[in-house]
């Protein structure tokens, strides 16, 4: 599926608790719910990719979304610009990730992203969530192809809370923080 990228918006993210309301209110969130291969092109000025296939996808083998950069360009001041949430998650060393970005033969992406400061549950030291990077997944990723890719960060800029394997492209990060955590 093609997803031609334009500043034109459905959905908002909430406020990170570190951005006002109105910063958060002025980003689009291009949701992906379904298994399958997306190919990304254009310019999303203001916005997010957020990949999640439910809270069951992680044992699901067939819940996986490969997202082909082709000439992209998504810009995120409030919280990382591509996140996968919820996807398989092999855990095996010869079985596929989930989430998969493939960066299109020649293509030039910039993925420029924010990170989202600790949000525990109220009353507790329990965190519920904290994403560092610009270019985020909670569960292993794989990045290849023969495009290149520049990552800007405030934090982060590749992370991933599993494995992430990197087996092609030409990537550059610019990032307050860690390059690739």
């Amino acid at each position: 599926m093609l997803i031609q990228l334009s500043d034109e918006g459905v959905q908002f993210p909430e406020n990170s608790g570190i951005h006002t309301a109105e910063e958060a209110a002025a980003h689009a969130v291009v949701h992906i719910t379904k298994p399958g291969t997306y190919a990304l092109t254009g310019t999303l000025s203001a916005g997010q990719i957020a990949v999640d296939l439910g809270e069951n996808a992680t044992d699901d083998p067939t819940a996986a979304v490969v997202l082909i950069l082709d000439n992209a360009e998504v810009i995120c001041r409030v919280a990382p610009a591509v996140i996968f949430y919820n996807v398989y998650e092999c855990g095996q060393p010869d079985a596929a990730a989930g989430a998969a970005v493939l960066l299109a033969d020649g293509s030039n992406n910039r993925i420029v992203g924010s990170h989202v400061a600790k949000i525990y549950k109220p009353g507790t030291d329990e965190k519920l969530h904290k994403y560092d990077g610009a270019f985020y997944s909670r569960m292993s990723m794989k990045l290849d192809g023969a495009g290149k890719l520049r990552i800007e960060a405030d934090n982060e800029g590749l992370d991933s809370e599993m494995h992430l394997t990197i087996d092609g492209g030409e990537i550059y990060i610019e990032s307050g923080n860690d390059g690739i955590n």
